[in-house]
């Protein structure tokens, strides 16, 4: 059960396709479809997308802030790993990359796939459920190994 959960919504997933749609012009939907590494991407370079790049790193940054602060102040429980529920978790090489600037194992709870719900993956729906369950774990008072950014 986990011990530590933090709540951001609109500031995971959705703010690197906020910064893909601002500063490329691109419509919400193809933002997406570029952030998750869609056909945007096909026939362009294998280099990172810079303001993809820049916009993770950002977001990481502020969850290891997030993270550190909870350690320091609750040292009993420092955080052994981290499961991301949200979007962000969907961005290829997003969980690699969050793992390295964490310095923790991080997986992503797949909501969708785990219940059965239709759509790309279960992608669609997943996304409101998986908030859902991470509000419902909130404010529990269970003390487990997991965090959850």
């Amino acid at each position: 059960m986990p011990h530590f959960v933090r709540v951001s919504p609109g500031v995971g997933g959705d703010a690197l396709t906020r910064a893909l749609a601002e500063e490329t012009g691109l419509d919400w939907p193809a933002a997406e479809l570029r952030k998750r590494g869609g056909p945007e991407r096909e026939g362009t370079s294998a280099a990172p997308d810079p303001v993809l790049d820049e916009a993770t790193q950002r977001l990481l940054t502020e969850v290891r802030t997030t993270l550190d602060f909870h350690a320091a102040t609750d040292p009993a429980h420092v955080p052994i790993s981290a499961v991301l529920s949200g979007g962000a978790g969907h961005q290829h090489g997003f969980l690699e990359r969050a793992s390295g600037v964490l310095g923790l194992p991080v997986g992503r709870l797949d909501l969708g796939a785990h219940l059965g719900l239709p759509g790309d993956d279960g992608y669609d729906l997943a996304l409101p459920a998986a908030c859902a369950w991470g509000a419902a774990h909130e404010h529990r008072t269970h003390r487990g190994p997991s965090v959850r950014p």
